[in-house]
């Protein structure tokens, strides 16, 4: 793959990423105002899990959402989405 190639698939990347955190958290909000609060944490915690799958897959260093190594953004990504996920039943809002 050139370098040229890598650049507009790393931009394809970014701007999905983009686009798909932007529709969740919106989706997340939507969801909690018509009082479906547990539904919405799950997408977030969703939206984290599919970010730790995007970086095994993608393990290019200039991908967008790429902090250090691949392994270690994985583990934050999926650590986070896993407490989310175990935490959002104890969610207590009226």
């Amino acid at each position: 793959m050139t370098e040229r190639q890598r650049e507009k698939r790393n931009r394809i990347i970014r701007i999905a990423a983009i686009v798909s955190t932007i529709l969740v958290v919106a989706a997340a909000v939507v969801l909690a105002l018509l009082g479906h609060q547990l539904l919405g944490v799950y997408s977030i915690s969703a939206l984290l899990a599919v970010y730790g799958i995007s970086r095994v897959i993608f393990r290019d260093q200039r991908v967008w959402f790429a902090a250090r190594a691949w392994w270690f953004d994985t583990l934050v990504y999926f650590l986070l989405a896993a407490a989310i996920f175990v935490l959002a039943p104890y969610i207590n809002v009226p």
